[in-house]
C-alpha cells in the first residue's frame, strides 16, 4: 500500500514515520515569526526599561529563575546581557543565584547546566536546581484566597531582587504559561503545585483562557506575596 512520510520534532531530534496515503491526515504547523535582529540589544533594552522604573532599588543578592529543559527558552541569549546590566548597576557575580525552575520535574543534572545557561555562565555563577520536596530549599509565606499554600524556593524568596526569565506558550489548563508561573509553580513547593493544579478540571481552566481561569488566577495571586521583575523578553 502506498504511504506518505512525515516527521515530528522530538527533543533535539526528529522522528520520521509513514502513514498510508488513504489516511485522512492534516498537518498543523505553527506560524513562523522572525526573531529580533539583535537579541543582545533587545534584552539590554528590556532590562534598561525595567531598571529605569526603579525595579532594582539597590545592589544586593539577586535570584534569577529560569526554565528547565522542558521549555526551549534561549537563556544563552538572554542571560549574558541581563547579567552584564546587573554588574553595571553594582551587583557582584557572587551575589547572583540562577535557579532552574523544575516545578515537580526532576532536578537538572550537573551535565545539563551548561546546556541551560551556557558554559561560561555555568562556570562563573551559582546555578542551582529547585527541588520541590526538599524542606531545606523551601519557605512558607501564607495561603491564597483559594486555599493554596504559598511555599516557594527560599533562595528566590529571600533575594533582594527577584527576576523571572521565561517564555509564553499555550497551556492546557493554566491558559498560558509565563510570567509569575516561572516562580510560583516552577519554584513552588510540592504542596503548592498540587493544590494549584487540583483546579485543572474546573470549567474555566482552559487552553488560552485567562479571565475566569482559577488556576491562572491563583498563580497570579501568588505573585502578591513577592515582588518580581518580569522582563518583556518573551518575543525572543
Amino acid at each position: 500500500m502506498p504511504s506518505a512520510n512525515y516527521a515530528v520534532k522530538f527533543g533535539a531530534e526528529r522522528i520520521t514515520f509513514a502513514l498510508p496515503e488513504t489516511a485522512d491526515v492534516t498537518v498543523i504547523e505553527p506560524r513562523a515569526v522572525p526573531g529580533v535582529a539583535n537579541p543582545a540589544s533587545a534584552v539590554a533594552e528590556a532590562v534598561a526599561v525595567a531598571f529605569a522604573q526603579g525595579l532594582l532599588q539597590q545592589p544586593g543578592t539577586t535570584a534569577i529563575a529560569i526554565s528547565d529543559a522542558t521549555r526551549p527558552v534561549p537563556n544563552h541569549l538572554i542571560l549574558p546581557p541581563l547579567l552584564a546590566a546587573l554588574h553595571t548597576r553594582g551587583v557582584a557575580a557572587a551575589d547572583i543565584s540562577i535557579i532552574v525552575g523544575t516545578g515537580n520535574h526532576r532536578a537538572a543534572t550537573r551535565a545539563e547546566v551548561p546546556d541551560l545557561v551556557g558554559a561560561e555562565i555555568a562556570r562563573g555563577y551559582r546555578v542551582i536546581s529547585h527541588v520541590c520536596d526538599d524542606p531545606a530549599q523551601l519557605v512558607r509565606l501564607g495561603v491564597t484566597s483559594r486555599g493554596t499554600p504559598v511555599v516557594i524556593n527560599r533562595t528566590f524568596a529571600e533575594a533582594d531582587t527577584r527576576i523571572i526569565v521565561g517564555m509564553i506558550d499555550p497551556h492546557q489548563f493554566v491558559g498560558y504559561t509565563g510570567g509569575c508561573k516561572g516562580a510560583f509553580i516552577a519554584l513552588g513547593g510540592g504542596e503548592t503545585i498540587t493544590a494549584n493544579h487540583s483546579m485543572l478540571n474546573d470549567p474555566g481552566a482552559r487552553l488560552g483562557f485567562f479571565d475566569g481561569n482559577p488556576v491562572r488566577g491563583d498563580i497570579d495571586e501568588l505573585t502578591d506575596f513577592l515582588g518580581i521583575i518580569r522582563l518583556g523578553l518573551d518575543y525572543l
